[in-house]
């Protein structure tokens, strides 16, 4: 019994019980409540049959009205038990029913009593029908009354002339539509075009008095004229160039049937050279040929009575007729009849079947909601076997580490899962089931069972109620399902929009309060004098009585002192804005004037001032640091260089002695190397503090650039050579001079060529390349890197950093530091480029 609820054969069984029995429950329901109102449970089935018979009888009354001079229809009903006869008057007080010259139209076998319906217990009942004749009434000319055929006897009969129709025109000029004829031209009186708001189409009905068609749905047409001509739709989207279909009087054609004359003028009632007839025509259609004709007699409309004189079979006779939209066969009497029959029979059982499909209905789907979501299935568990299987508290005092001996087993779990339809958002698929649910309504409110119980209408009944009652059916359990899982929510559109909105709310919302909290000083102020400008322009209309004159003075005086006041905020804005500017420019003694400063403004400008200061003081503290640092690597590296002076001559002394240990004289080349190389780091200190600081001489002179590279690179070339490297120098035909220190522009030189020497790959070429620009004289030097270069040019140009990372080869790290504020020291610029592999240096000099 507890694996019931995962069983997928019973929830399928009680799925199609909840089906099968809401399906009875709501069939028998409705049938009940056709049987009492038509008071099968109170009433005898004679009084039942009275009325049903009254209802069809009016059903067969109006037939036959409508069909009087129809021998076809007289046929017709003359196979039913509905005996009738049509009789022109406008009272039956003084009419002999029994004398057949009376009538219009009969299908009586047996001739009623003269006085029948004076008789209470006569079976003859009467209906009066008001018809509108007159000499407009064109209907006598059409066989039975049915459109589609042309009686050419009827036509003459009546004085009528047919005219054939040679063409269809559309007037672009005035809008009207008309048929040519060879005479003449005939408005159309009726004409259908797609004029709907969404494209329907509409009718409209030519009217003569004012010369335009009127608009019969008003509220559905693009325009809401009354009275209109169709060129007024010209400036819409529904122009007649947009036309397809067009309706001539209910006769349908394509627009290519239609001449569409642009030039043409109605003028004096001449349309394209022929007069327009204002006579009154309807058309009919002789098989491909339509036929226009008119009347030529005159008269009025009038109405007339007419009563239909009828009585039912009894008992009812047999007619034989196969319905084609009734379960039962015969005339409406015999259909009648049977329904009543089979009524009475299951008035009581069908009260019994309904209690019977509720209790089914309800028992299955509650059931089947709770089951739903349930999937069950084996799973493995371990528990301890044989002196293992201790009571809790000795499984408590058991050490951490012992193994437990365990075995294997399995249980059956019934959990809740999620399947298919809980995958699908839960609002997308309400709307997607919904939809379904009312296509399938409209299907059977369009072909369900109403009047008659047809076979088709049965059909189509049932089969509309099972699928919108199984699509319910799917939604309810899915919903709760969900609601099992608790996220019948968590996984809809609507929650994840609402989410997003919500949050985008929260982040906006926060932005804005934060502001406000931020500005709230600056805010209320503004607020309070915006407040109190509007109450003195308030009072000052209330006042002065609310003349115009008087409201327009104090409307410009508020709006004068308002524009004052937003034109001061904007002159110290810009006041406060310059001050930002120049002092983000580096003028850190730029001072704001807050004397004439108010509110927000100066408190601004104040902060300003004090960052001035805080900055100037952080430059000042930072530059004497600096001289500090320099002060101090200048001092140690004086007083080292005393004492490296007595090691390196004494290591010379020691050399130039006649010392026979090979050790010693390792030992003593050594300490040569070492201390000519810390001899040259504490030179390479010394100058590099002193250019940094400025402490440097410059002896400017005007120097060739072309002769003084030519010079340096003779000296360099031997140690070039040996480096493996080729100097490629291109440099120009005329002379390139500037102003700079020779001696120090030499050290500058001198250092690059000592770094490509030590750092440039070997066999590869060095590229110098002297170029005079507009205002600059520049000097580039390229090579390829030994070692690969992971740093950036603007961090080699740090003191004490080296491309080799290794640090394994001779250098301080300060040749191209030095470099660099000896160019800066002469007015020129260093600058160093590193692409990969590529070193690139370029000295700039002004010219």
């Amino acid at each position: 019994m507890k694996k019931w609820k995962s069983n997928k054969g019973l929830k399928v069984l009680l799925a199609v019980v909840s089906v099968i029995s809401s399906l009875t429950m709501m069939a028998s329901a409705v049938a009940i409540l056709l049987i009492a109102d038509y008071g099968i449970y109170e009433k005898p089935k004679k009084d039942v049959l009275e009325r049903v018979y009254a209802n069809y009888s009016n059903i067969y009354m109006t037939m036959a009205m409508a069909n009087r001079q129809s021998d076809e229809m007289k046929e017709e009903l003359s196979r039913t038990n509905f005996r009738y006869g049509i009789l022109k008057a406008e009272n039956l007080e003084r009419v002999d029913l029994s004398n057949p010259a009376n009538y219009v139209t009969y299908n009586f076998e047996t001739m009623p009593a003269k006085d029948a319906l004076s008789n209470k217990n006569s079976v003859i009942h009467a209906g009066k029908f008001e018809v509108n004749e007159g000499t407009e009434y064109y209907w006598d000319c059409r066989i039975g009354g049915h459109a589609g055929y042309y009686n050419t006897a009827a036509v003459e009969e009546s004085g009528e002339i047919a005219i054939p129709i040679t063409g269809y025109h559309y007037n672009t000029a005035d809008g009207i539509f008309y048929y040519e004829t060879e005479e003449a031209f005939y408005r159309v009186n009726s004409v259908t075009l797609p004029l709907g708001r969404y494209g329907e189409m509409l009718t409209f009905e030519y009217d003569s008095g004012q010369k335009a068609y009127y608009n019969n749905n008003i509220t559905e047409c693009l325009l809401t004229d009354y009275y209109l001509t169709f060129n007024i739709f010209d400036n819409t989207t529904a122009s007649w160039e947009t036309w397809t279909e067009i309706g001539l009087d209910g006769m349908f054609m394509d627009r290519g049937a239609i001449s569409f004359s642009e030039d043409a003028q109605t003028e004096d009632g001449v349309f394209l050279g022929k007069p327009i007839s204002t006579d009154y025509y309807a058309y009919i259609e002789n098989g491909s040929q339509l036929i226009r004709y008119e009347r030529r007699t005159e008269g009025s409309r009038q109405m007339k009575s007419y009563w239909v004189v009828y009585q039912v079979q009894n008992p009812l006779q047999s007619t034989g007729i196969q319905s084609y939209n009734s379960i039962f066969a015969g005339d409406l009497y015999e259909q009648a009849t049977a329904m009543v029959y089979y009524a009475y029979l299951w008035r009581y059982l069908l009260i019994v079947i309904l209690a019977v499909s509720v209790i089914l209905w309800a028992a299955s789907t509650i059931l089947l909601l709770v089951a739903a979501g349930h999937k069950g299935g084996y799973e493995t568990y371990e528990v301890p076997v044989g002196e293992a299987a201790v009571s809790s508290e000795e499984a408590y005092e058991r050490d951490e580490n012992e193994t437990i001996p365990t075995e294997t087993r399995k249980r059956w779990a019934d959990r809740i899962r999620p399947g298919f339809w809980q995958k699908i958002p839960l609002d997308l698929e309400t709307v997607i089931l919904f939809v379904c649910i009312g296509c399938m309504m409209m299907l059977f409110v369009e072909n369900g069972l109403w009047n008659l119980p047809s076979t088709e209408g049965i059909i189509v009944t049932v089969l509309s109620y099972l699928t919108g009652y199984l699509l319910g059916l799917i939604w309810l359990t899915d919903f709760v399902v969900r609601v099992k899982l608790k996220k019948w929510w968590g996984n809809s559109i609507l929650y994840k929009v609402g989410s997003f909105v919500f949050r985008f709310l929260k982040k906006w919302v926060g932005k804005i309060a934060g502001f406000l909290r931020e500005n709230l000083s600056l805010l209320w102020r503004a607020l309070l004098w915006l407040g109190l400008f509007c109450l003195l322009e308030f009072f000052g209309i209330l006042i002065t009585g609310c003349y115009p004159e008087t409201e327009l003075l104090i409307w410009l005086l508020y709006r004068a002192a308002c524009v004052l006041v937003i034109v001061l905020g904007i002159v110290q804005a810009d006041e406060l804005r310059s001050a930002a500017q120049r002092m983000a420019q580096g003028d850190l003694q730029s001072k704001v004037n807050t004397e004439k400063m108010f509110w927000e403004f100066k408190k601004h400008g104040e902060s300003l001032n004090n960052i001035s200061d805080g900055l100037s003081k952080a430059v000042e503290q930072r530059m004497q640091s600096e001289h500090f640092r320099t002060e101090l690597i200048t001092n140690v590296s004086h007083d080292i260089k005393t004492p490296l002076t007595s090691i390196v001559n004494y290591v010379d002394l020691l050399q130039k002695e006649n010392i026979e240990n090979e050790k010693v004289q390792e030992y003593l080349e050594v300490l040569s190397r070492q201390s000519a190389r810390l001899k040259k780091l504490t030179e390479d200190l010394v100058e590099a503090s002193k250019a940094s600081t400025g402490n440097v001489q410059i002896q400017k002179e005007t120097l060739e650039l072309g002769v003084f590279l030519t010079q340096t690179l003779g000296e360099f070339q031997e140690r070039l050579t040996e480096a493996g490297l080729q100097v490629v120098m291109h440099k120009p035909e005329e002379e390139i001079s500037v102003q700079a220190d020779g001696r120090h522009l030499y050290r500058v030189v001198d250092n690059l060529l000592q770094n490509i020497c030590k750092y440039g790959m070997p066999d590869t070429r060095v590229y110098i390349d002297l170029i005079k620009e507009e205002k600059e004289a520049v000097i580039s030097f390229k090579n390829i890197s030994r070692y690969e270069l992971n740093i950036s040019g603007e961090a080699l140009m740090e003191r004490f950093v080296r491309g080799d990372a290794s640090r394994h080869t001779e250098g301080s790290g300060l040749g191209l530091s030095i470099a660099q504020s000896l160019m800066e020291l002469m007015d020129g610029r260093l600058e160093l480029i590193v692409d990969g592999d590529l070193f690139k240096v370029i000295l700039h000099f002004p010219q």
